[in-house]
């Protein structure tokens, strides 16, 4: 008549043994997954480019089955330290995206990014990360799925001055992204993701000064020329150029001016897509020529003429006075 009792006590005793109490601890860290990036189209002057992502870190030494708050054990659930670390997937060290996603090119065809990483939870400034290298302390990690919060904030940057030395086209970096923490801070979690931008087509004009042409004889015609960078990030470099002038008639013939635009002196206008070239005549409709993609300064080396000409029949008879012009070059992509 007592076995029923032993069977009821038998059945509490079970209930008891099943206690959440008794579950196992577990050491873990777990990331958030990452989107592809495409960060769209950047063009000469829009600034430095930035993304940012808030996202869950999480790191502990309980396992991820539990609601907030987590139940009283012994050892307590606890958060625990993780650190981040970035990795650029390339051989070469650093951060990268290549053009046409080939890693393989250098100089102007790759574009140098940062990254940066802060935990917002603890209220701490954006720290820059060294390519494959894990950021100097650790950050509080949080229970799974940062129920209280999303606590990990990563920000890359690419530099304008960076992006308008670049070449036209699209590039391509490939990273890995990496937590590291747990109770034995030996726990890792990974994950991938690339980004893309797109680098519009530009031109720009450096080393270009004023033409001198000194006083004339009243022999001889004149002549002036200047040396100047022309600089277009296409794969060819290619360019096209129009020349124009203040005091420039409606059938093109350029003309030099006194100070009260009373007297005019014509003369002509060449030009040369190289420092040394005796270039060609000037008209009304543009011309093309191939100048330098590898630095938007052309390295300090000139890549283009302008040549400025003044017949000795256009001089003669001319009053004794000061004459200029000023003369515009509108470069644009070919």
């Amino acid at each position: 008549m007592f076995r029923p009792i032993v069977l009821i006590l038998t059945s509490i005793l079970t209930l008891l043994n099943a206690s959440p109490a008794e579950a196992k601890l577990k050491d873990f860290v777990k990331l958030d997954k990452f989107s592809d990036v495409n960060l769209g189209l950047w063009a000469s002057g829009d600034g430095d480019q930035t993304w940012t992502n808030l996202h869950c870190v999480a790191s502990s030494n309980y396992n991820n089955k539990f609601n907030d708050p987590p139940p009283i054990k012994t050892p307590p659930a606890v958060h625990m330290p993780y650190q981040f670390r970035v990795k650029d997937r390339a051989a070469p060290a650093g951060y990268y995206l290549y053009l046409d996603d080939d890693d393989t090119n250098t100089g102007s065809s790759r574009l140098q990014v940062s990254f940066e990483h802060r935990d917002i939870k603890e209220g701490t400034a954006f720290e820059g990360l060294s390519d494959n290298v894990y950021d100097a302390h650790g950050h509080d990690g949080q229970f799974n799925k940062c129920k209280n919060g999303k606590n990990s904030e990563l920000r890359l940057v690419i530099n304008s001055a960076e992006l308008s030395k670049a070449r036209a086209g699209t590039y391509t970096g490939n990273f890995q992204f990496r937590v590291r923490g747990g109770s034995s801070g030996t726990k890792v979690r990974s994950r991938q993701i690339s980004f893309t931008i797109d680098v519009a087509e530009s031109v720009r004009i450096s080393g270009l000064n004023n033409i001198p042409l000194g006083s004339w004889s009243g022999v001889g015609d004149l002549t002036g020329s200047e040396t100047f960078c022309i600089y277009s990030n296409n794969a060819a470099a290619a360019y096209n150029v129009l020349i124009s002038s203040s005091q420039q008639d409606g059938a093109g013939n350029f003309r030099l001016a006194n100070g009260t635009l009373t007297s005019f002196i014509n003369y002509s206008i060449r030009f040369a897509d190289s420092a040394l070239g005796a270039g060609v005549a000037v008209g009304l409709l543009p011309l093309s020529g191939n100048g330098s993609n590898g630095q938007a300064d052309c390295g300090g080396v000139s890549n283009a003429r302008l040549i400025v000409d003044l017949a000795e029949v256009d001089l003669v008879g001319s009053s004794s006075d000061t004459y200029s012009d000023t003369i515009t070059l509108l470069v644009a992509p070919e």
